[in-house]
């Protein structure tokens, strides 16, 4: 089978102790990328000589603008219809776009493939934590029903351009948005757990926390005082018992303290959600 070309980006902000893996993953691809953009989003460490000096091109921001605005100027200056996102804490499998981008030839509906994001094995204890509760993707069957989350995703350019990009104005969810307005559109959203990506940041029980937070903040109005009992439920009968057949009696006092950090968390994650700038596409 004949892989098309493909763009392929990474947005980062500070992040230069892992951006070097990730392009280098990129370029090591079975069919590499024919372009390979970092777009820079107001770092002030050394990202953007990382990224020049392994053979990327860089877009500078401004400032740090944040997610929509990165993926945003991404998708604008990308010269190819197939796009290949990962995040700058991540690096792929050799055979990740490859196996992506087949799945395109025959579905013309499809607007984007989502990866599994696994992590080597755990040495400490923010990293067996994260492994358990951040990161649930299992092989298994082809979902042809799957958020569009954006830490490792093959996408179909003018489906996203079509539905009017990411939007700008949000600093985070921009890609949660996105697939909402994807779907709605009439464009499919897959998950295919062969296709591996492997996080490959140090982070700390703080930064994990934070990373919940951010991924499971509930969508419209964020977290609240009126989420608290579901989380308290969620950490005694799903979280921590995960924890102790593991036998790992520190993760339990890490989940049984999870529904207090997200209830101290609640003022500090305001929820954006700005208006269409322009009508979908559609399908139909």
């Amino acid at each position: 089978m004949s892989i098309p070309a493909y763009t392929a980006y990474v947005p980062v902000f500070n992040q230069a102790a892992t951006l070097g893996q990730t392009i280098a993953s990129l370029w090591a691809q079975s069919t590499p990328p024919a372009e390979l953009l970092v777009i820079d989003d107001g770092s002030t460490d050394a990202s953007a000589q990382v990224a020049r000096d392994a053979g990327a091109t860089v877009l500078l921001q401004p400032s740090n603008l944040g997610r929509g605005a990165a993926r945003a100027r991404a998708l604008a200056e990308a010269r190819h219809e197939f796009v290949l996102c990962c995040d700058a804490t991540n690096r792929l499998a050799p055979d990740f776009a490859e196996r992506g981008l087949a799945h395109f030839a025959s579905a013309p509906h499809l607007a984007a493939v989502l990866g599994r994001l696994t992590q080597p094995p755990p040495r400490t204890l923010a990293h067996r934590w994260r492994g358990r509760h951040l990161f649930l993707g299992r092989p298994g069957p082809l979902e042809r029903r799957a958020p569009h989350a954006t830490w490792a995703t093959v996408v179909r350019r003018a489906a996203l351009l079509g539905i009017g990009n990411y939007y700008p104005e949000l600093p985070a969810h921009e890609d949660d948005d996105a697939g909402q307005r994807l779907a709605a559109a009439g464009w499919e959203l897959w998950c295919d757990q062969t296709m591996v990506a492997e996080c490959i940041v140090d982070n700390t029980l703080s930064q994990v926390l934070a990373r919940y937070a951010r991924w499971y903040e509930p969508r419209g109005r964020g977290w609240s005082w009126r989420n608290y009992p579901q989380n308290l439920r969620t950490a005694l009968s799903v979280m921590a018992p995960k924890d102790l057949a593991e036998g790992d009696w520190l993760a339990v006092f890490v989940s049984l303290y999870l529904p207090h950090y997200l209830l101290w968390q609640a003022p500090r994650h305001p929820w954006h959600s700005p208006q269409p700038s322009g009508a979908p596409v559609s399908l139909s």
